[in-house]
């Protein structure tokens, strides 16, 4: 047998396709064999499993090399091992649903032999992944965006061997960056039209201007430094590998994290990340979801993060900044999970059955990332866009995918199309839609799931003044009803119609403010649980959460209730509401569409021991408030709180605020207080 020259190993999880896929096209199409001096090296995350015994079946009939590998769950470790375990001296990476495309394997091999064999000894390489779709990106922009650090980019060579990349922009608009810097540049005088016109259709636009991108035939061939690239495919020699698991650090586990981190190393180690536009791979991504992932969990790649920043010796005050903004304050992750993890990152290995962020509870199953859902069927991608880039509802698209997605037929009645992609995307063979969306937004929807009966009535205005007597929503396992502004009949609405809904009624917006006669009320909150107290003998509540406005989720069968009573409404006393008595008596009277109400509810169900617990973010609440009020910076209101407060100073009154509404709750209402 001849010397090993290049290993092509694949991390697998309880998959069959996939592997079979590759390695067929690997032999047959690349030429990967051991007289060739190259080997194919399986390394099976669930060896246990009915998947893993199948798989070791059938690697020992292929011929290809079977290891099995059960220390650690999670593609980062899986990927570790492939190196450690590889035989030749320049290992490739391939998750096992990806396929290379004609010539990446004889580029790869020129890139690391002859006389470049030296030159690029410490490269770590990549190329173009070619999406489901066709689309190609190069590289990953420095980013944060749906919980991960990373958002694909594409770069174009231009006239003059030029290299840049395009990044969006809200509203349309567009900026330019340098690849091997990944910083803005001034746009270019020839761009100038191109940027004014706006991200969309940009890219026409650049190949008219006589741009390619890299990895297109007419473009150069030649290596391409990035900053960072997806996982999915990558390279490098063996004695050069920056492993995952750092000698000092526990095992990495879950999904996700480890691709910005990696290179991050390998640049610091020396080394260059480099884009081999030859190099191009296929990434399926379509259906990939209805398999058996590895876990995922915010939890996790929060944990990730926490490792890879100590090992990489970052300031670690300014990174937790960054984590606990992305992931915490973004409403992923809750504070609690949040200081559990950040006490003891490298102790923080495996859930317990005790641990709140294992799906352990009846009726609590593990939660697919709604990214992740939606992502997973490409064509109705820009519909998604929408969803994808709104951190104000972190949740409610994840919950919609998790309990529409368990029903054949599914009603939808939102005030836009957004739900029906997520609903769409989750499984329902029959998805009826009213919506105030238009014919041009259903287009693609259509498109994308041909099977579905989708049936649409436009113009039906389900938002603000709703009339949803003039809804007749068929029969179905599940109903998504999104809540507006005003929707006077939400209870007659729910008496007449829940009856025919076979499952689960996914109501989004509970919690939405609105004026009740002479004071202030959550008004669907309270035509929700008038209803429910009528309707508990055949409903329960399966989940509810005081994000994105409030969701609640309703099921009729008794065997997903949860072991803890979930309770979504505001007892009606609380912090909040001393927090609100103290704030009006100082004259701070916000707006009555002002989140401060619904905040008011979320201390008040959090109660006491919840808001001491919280408190830095409930201050950050009112700070974020104050800037608009611009109440802090007045001494009239500093001299109100110090007499209040009967002293002579204060030197932070929003700390003091907020302190003093807890004390005065757990007191007791005013009328009972003894002191």
């Amino acid at each position: 047998m001849s010397e090993i020259e290049l290993t092509i190993g694949m991390p697998v999880y309880r998959d069959l396709g996939g592997p079979w896929a590759t390695v067929d096209s690997l032999i047959h199409h690349h030429h990967v064999l051991p007289q060739n001096g190259m080997e194919i090296l399986v390394i099976d995350n669930a060896p246990d499993s009915a998947e893993g015994k199948e798989l070791a079946r059938w690697a020992k009939l292929v011929g290809i090399r079977y290891e099995p590998y059960g220390d650690c769950e999670g593609p980062a470790g899986a990927k570790d091992e492939v190196f450690r375990r590889a035989r030749g001296r320049v290992v490739a990476c391939l998750d096992s649903h990806v396929l290379l495309r004609p010539g990446a394997v004889t580029a790869l091999r020129r890139h690391f032999a002859g006389r470049n064999a030296e030159k690029h000894a410490r490269d770590l390489v990549s190329g173009p992944q070619v999406f489901d779709h066709g689309q190609i990106a190069t590289h990953l922009d420095r980013q944060w965006g749906g919980g991960m650090l990373g958002r694909w980019a594409l770069a174009w060579y231009g006239p003059g061997n030029r290299l840049i990349y395009p990044r969006e922009l809200p509203g349309n608009r567009m900026e330019w960056l340098d690849v091997r810097a990944c910083k803005p540049i001034e746009t270019p005088p020839e761009f100038i039209e191109i940027s004014a016109a706006g991200w969309a259709g940009h890219e026409r636009r650049l190949i008219d201007a006589g741009w390619y991108h890299v990895g297109h035939r007419r473009a150069s061939r030649a290596p391409v430094p990035v900053p960072s690239f997806g996982m999915g495919a990558f390279a490098c020699r063996r004695d050069q590998w920056q492993w995952f698991r750092a000698r000092e650090t526990a095992t990495i586990e879950g999904f996700g994290g480890e691709e910005v981190m990696l290179h991050d190393a390998h640049w610091l180690a020396g080394g260059r990340v480099i884009g081999l536009p030859q190099f191009q791979w296929v990434h399926r991504y379509l259906h990939l979801e209805r398999e058996k992932p590895y876990r995922r969990e915010w939890y996790d790649r929060v944990r990730t993060y926490l490792l890879w920043g100590q090992r990489l010796q970052y300031e670690q005050a300014w990174w937790r900044g960054v984590l606990h903004r992305e992931f915490v304050a973004s409403g992923l992750l809750e504070e609690q999970l949040w200081r559990r993890v950040t006490a003891d990152p490298v102790g923080n290995v495996r859930a317990s059955s005790a641990d709140p962020r294992s799906p352990a509870k009846r009726g609590q199953p593990t939660r697919v990332p709604a990214m992740e859902v939606i992502a997973r069927d490409n064509p109705i991608v820009p519909l998604a866009e929408p969803i994808r880039n709104d951190p104000t509802r972190p949740h409610a698209p994840r919950i919609v995918a998790e309990w529409a997605g368990r029903c054949q037929s599914v009603v939808d009645l939102s005030p836009h199309h957004l739900n029906a992609v997520v609903i769409a995307v989750s499984g329902a063979r029959r998805l009826h839609t009213w919506s105030t969306g238009s014919e041009a937004a259903f287009g693609p929807l259509h498109q994308a799931v041909p099977n579905q009966d989708c049936l649409k009535q436009f113009n039906l205005d389900c938002g603000p003044g709703a009339a949803l007597d003039q809804v007749r929503p068929p029969a179905a396992e599940c109903l998504v009803l999104e809540l507006g502004e005003r929707c006077p009949n939400l209870r007659a609405f729910l008496q007449a119609h829940a009856p025919d809904v076979g499952r689960y009624i996914v109501i989004l917006g509970s919690d939405r403010v609105g004026r009740r006669h002479s004071g202030q009320a959550y008004r669907f909150a309270i035509d929700i649980r008038v209803w429910w107290e009528t309707a508990r003998a055949d409903w329960h509540i399966v989940e509810a959460t005081d994000r994105d406005w409030g969701v609640c989720v309703f099921g009729r069968d008794r065997g997903e209730m949860p072991v803890d009573q979930q309770w979504p409404w505001d007892p009606g006393y609380g912090p909040g509401t001393e927090l609100h008595t103290l704030l009006d008596s100082l004259s701070c009277r916000p707006d009555p569409n002002c989140p401060c109400f619904w905040r008011m509810g979320v201390m008040n169900r959090r109660g006491v021991a919840g808001c001491r617990e919280t408190r830095a973010e409930i201050e950050g609440w009112i700070r974020e408030a104050a800037e608009k009020w611009s109440w802090v910076a007045k001494l009239p209101v500093a001299a109100k709180l110090a007499i209040v407060a009967g002293t002579s100073a204060i030197s932070d009154p929003v700390a003091w605020v907020v302190g003093e509404a807890i004390r005065r709750s757990e007191a007791g209402p005013r009328g009972q207080q003894t002191s």
